[in-house]
């Protein structure tokens, strides 16, 4: 349904509204719980609503559900996460 590159990562959502994140994970912008880089997409499976959109910056990833709900993760050195701590993962 949608792809969407940072700097270095990817995401997708399939239709059903599930996210699969890939690539550099070094400020947790995979959202997957971890720092680790991953080479083959992993499901980001904390969601409780289906994903309808996507948007990735450099080093975060922004995510928008069907009843509105915003989920960010990944590096928030500018405030691009739009929250107050540095980093955040889902």
């Amino acid at each position: 349904m949608q792809v969407d590159c940072g700097s270095d990562h990817s995401i997708l959502v399939d239709n059903g509204g599930r996210v699969f994140a890939f690539g550099s994970n070094k400020h947790g912008q995979l959202g997957i719980g971890s720092f680790n880089d991953e080479f083959q997409p992993q499901v980001i499976g904390r969601l409780h609503d289906r994903v309808t959109q996507a948007a990735c910056g450099t080093d975060h990833t922004l995510l928008l559900t069907g009843s509105g709900q915003v989920y960010s993760f990944g590096n928030n050195s500018h405030g691009q996460l739009g929250i107050s701590n540095t980093y955040h993962s889902v």
